[in-house]
C-alpha cells in the first residue's frame, strides 16, 4: 500500500528527494585578492560580502574565502547573496586547525527579510559540507549570513556553495487531467439538472 501511495505522488509531482544543487560556486579557484581583500566577490551567480572585506587565500591547512584574512572568526559575518530564491543549497567549510569544535550558524532571507537563524552542527572536522536546505527546514532563500557564536584560535573559511534555483510549483499533465475530468462532470451534472427542471 505505501508503494502505491509513493508512486501516485510521484504521478502527480508531490514527492521530492534531497540533492546537493547543480550550480557550483567554487571560491577556492579564484586567484588571490591580496592584502585587506575587497568589498565583495562573484561567482556562478553569488556575492559574497563580509563584515570586513573579503579575501581569498593560503591559510594553514586550506585554501578558502573569508574575512579579516583568510578566514571567519567572532563577531565576524560573511554573506553569500544567491540573486533569487534558491534551494538543494550546500556550503563547504573548512575548519583551520587547531581551532576545533566551533559553533557557528547562518541567518537566512528573503530579500531583506529574516527567515530565521538557524544552527550548524559543531565544527569537529577539518572539512565540512552542510545541507542549509535542510538545516533550514526546506524552505527556499534568496541570501545566507554566516557567523561564529563561540570564539577559536582561527576560524573557518569557505570553500564552495552549490545550489538549485528555486521553481514555482507548476501543476503536473496528470493534475491538469483530474481538474479536467472533474469540470466536465460538474457541467454535465449541471446540464442534467436543468432538463429535469425543465421536464
Amino acid at each position: 500500500m505505501k508503494h502505491i501511495l509513493f508512486a501516485s505522488l510521484v504521478g502527480l509531482g508531490l514527492a521530492t528527494s534531497a540533492q546537493a544543487g547543480l550550480i557550483v560556486a567554487d571560491y577556492t579557484s579564484l586567484p588571490d585578492t591580496g592584502p585587506g581583500g575587497v568589498p565583495s566577490i562573484s561567482l556562478a551567480g553569488t556575492t559574497v560580502t563580509g563584515s570586513s572585506n573579503v579575501a581569498i587565500g593560503t591559510v594553514p591547512g586550506s585554501r578558502g574565502l573569508g574575512v579579516d584574512g583568510s578566514s571567519l572568526d567572532l563577531g565576524e559575518l560573511l554573506t553569500i547573496d544567491y540573486g533569487q530564491l534558491v534551494t538543494n543549497v550546500t556550503a563547504q567549510f573548512y575548519d583551520i586547525s587547531p581551532a576545533g569544535n566551533v559553533i557557528y550558524g547562518f541567518e537566512a532571507f528573503n530579500g531583506i527579510i529574516s527567515l530565521g537563524t538557524f544552527a550548524i552542527p559543531p565544527h569537529v572536522t577539518e572539512e565540512q559540507n552542510n545541507d542549509l536546505t535542510a538545516l533550514a527546514g526546506g524552505i527556499t532563500f534568496t541570501k545566507v549570513t554566516f557567523s561564529l557564536s563561540a570564539s577559536a584560535p582561527i576560524g573557518l573559511t569557505l570553500h564552495n556553495t552549490t545550489y538549485d534555483a528555486a521553481q514555482a510549483a507548476v501543476p503536473e499533465p496528470s493534475t491538469f487531467a483530474l481538474l479536467g475530468i472533474g469540470g466536465l462532470a460538474l457541467v454535465g451534472y449541471g446540464v442534467r439538472r436543468r432538463r429535469q427542471q425543465a421536464a
